[in-house]
């Protein structure tokens, strides 16, 4: 029998965030024997969901483990052992996912299946829909491993781009099994404080972001087209239209923007008035520095964030 362990770690705080990681539970429902959510900061909102979709689990007969870590500073790793250390004893499988993903029930059924005929392979790689700037777009399909074989020697190491080490010997296999991915659809002020975020638990501040060399020369990281709300303007032209499906579980909040008859910006902006009023805020200090690198200092302060020299 397989019993697959899903993990996540998750830090939603906007209404947009708690839409789709409901999407991304629910689309779960029904695969695995345990689903693990280590909250690393989520607002009382997503916390709530989180409480009421795993009641949806219990009752499918998974067991749902939630985890609150709230000090602000543990890394990916710290965050993905800690849900490790819970992982299920009978666990034959081990899927890590993000709060911003969405699967389809039928190719999670395929999985399953593929890995009750496969006892020799230990570790699957799944096609991610990396969705750009909105749900309609896509800028690539790639290949990520996602899915191991159990084994309690599992750790991961290193901050932010986390390495999972001590994986059983055995067959690696690429296959056709698609998810979508929706974290780069968020505004693109908020992905830019995402990526703050990496480079402050990564080197302990966000100097990368405020300078950088090219062609010899030291210039702002922020200039010319890229904003902290245009940092993915130059992935469009690598963008193609995106016809394929959507997992079901998506479809409450895809009918409520069609509804709105808002563009995907605009209903963002409607759906977190906060965040447009820190937008505002952060266009403010631009206007008051003349430059976008002096204001990196005043929105870390503001987000609670600690730089190290």
């Amino acid at each position: 029998m397989v019993n697959i362990s899903v993990q996540i770690i998750a830090k939603e705080t906007t209404e947009f965030g708690r839409r789709i990681f409901k999407s991304c539970l629910e689309s779960l429902l029904g695969h695995p024997a345990q689903l693990i959510v280590v909250d690393n900061g989520c607002s009382e909102s997503v916390r709530q969901m989180i409480s009421e979709v795993g009641t949806k689990f219990n009752i499918e007969g998974t067991e749902f483990v939630s985890i609150i870590k709230d000090r602000k500073h543990f890394t990916f790793s710290e965050l993905r052992n800690f849900a490790l250390e819970k992982t299920r004893g009978d666990t034959t499988h081990y899927q890590w996912v993000d709060s911003d993903e969405s699967f389809f029930p039928t190719q999670l059924k395929k999985l399953k299946e593929f890995l009750s005929e496969n006892d020799d392979v230990v570790q699957v790689n799944q096609n991610l829909v990396h969705l750009m700037i909105h749900p309609y777009q896509y800028q690539e399909k790639y290949s990520k491993s996602n899915v191991f074989k159990y084994s309690p020697s599992l750790t991961w190491t290193k901050g932010v781009h986390e390495y999972l080490q001590n994986v059983p010997t055995g067959k690696h296999v690429n296959t056709d099994y698609e998810y979508l991915h929706f974290g780069y659809c968020r505004r693109q002020f908020e992905k830019f404080l995402g990526w703050l975020w990496y480079d402050i638990l990564e080197k302990g501040n966000v100097n990368g972001y405020r300078e950088s060399v090219e062609e010899g020369k030291v210039v702002h990281y922020l200039r010319d087209w890229r904003t902290p709300n245009g940092i993915l303007e130059d992935r469009k032209p690598q963008c193609k239209p995106y016809e394929g499906k959507y997992p079901e579980a998506c479809t409450p909040w895809l009918a409520e923007w069609h509804k709105s008859k808002l563009s995907w910006e605009d209903w963002l902006k409607s759906l977190d008035p906060e965040m447009e009023t820190f937008w505002q805020w952060w266009q403010d200090l631009y206007k008051k520095y003349g430059n976008w690198k002096d204001t990196l200092a005043d929105v870390c302060k503001r987000m609670g964030w600690s730089e190290r020299s």
